[in-house]
């Protein structure tokens, strides 16, 4: 087959194989987002929804944001979560209880503050909690998926939730690994 006939051909085909090698370059590192403003969207839509359940004159309790592969364990990324969610919902006028100065919750060092179930009732009656705000995470190849509940301590059920996704940035990355 004489090419030189098609010179037309050759040209796109060059020009096809010439994109294709630069597109491979270009390849972008995936940017962190702001994480206090997915944390408070989050603490957000989780106060709408709980909006007629929830009362600002009786305390939530906070945790850790726990690993949904362990939920033993937490990362600074899962501790950081729990405490901008909980911030948020502070900054609504409703009473958080800090539960990292209790000793009635489950500390496990460099994890965070896990409230095992057979503690929730005492907790919630010793502070006259309303409600636990807790989460999980999964750690995705290139993004972290996470769950904030919101939890009636009366009878564990979820009263609202909420899902969101964070693309795997440098930052994100280093939360995840501590």
């Amino acid at each position: 087959m004489n090419l030189t006939k098609y010179p037309f051909a050759i040209a796109i085909i060059s020009i096809l194989f010439l994109t294709t090698g630069c597109q491979t370059n270009n390849v972008k590192p995936v940017e962190d987002v702001n994480l206090i403003s997915l944390n408070y969207v989050a603490a957000d839509h989780l106060i709408a929804a709980a909006a007629s359940d929830l009362s600002t004159s009786h305390p939530i309790l906070t945790t850790s944001f726990a690993n949904i592969d362990d939920l033993k364990s937490s990362s600074t990324f899962g501790r950081i979560t729990g405490e901008q969610v909980g911030s948020r919902f502070s900054q609504n006028g409703y009473s958080v209880v800090e539960m990292k100065v209790r000793n009635s919750v489950f500390i496990k060092e460099q994890s965070g503050e896990f409230i095992l179930s057979r503690e929730l009732k005492t907790l919630s009656t010793l502070h006259d909690a309303q409600a636990v705000l807790v989460g999980t995470y999964a750690v995705g190849s290139a993004s972290v998926y996470v769950t904030a509940k919101l939890i009636a301590t009366k009878d564990n059920i979820v009263i609202a939730s909420y899902d969101y996704i964070l693309p795997m940035g440098p930052d994100t990355k280093a939360l995840l690994r501590k």
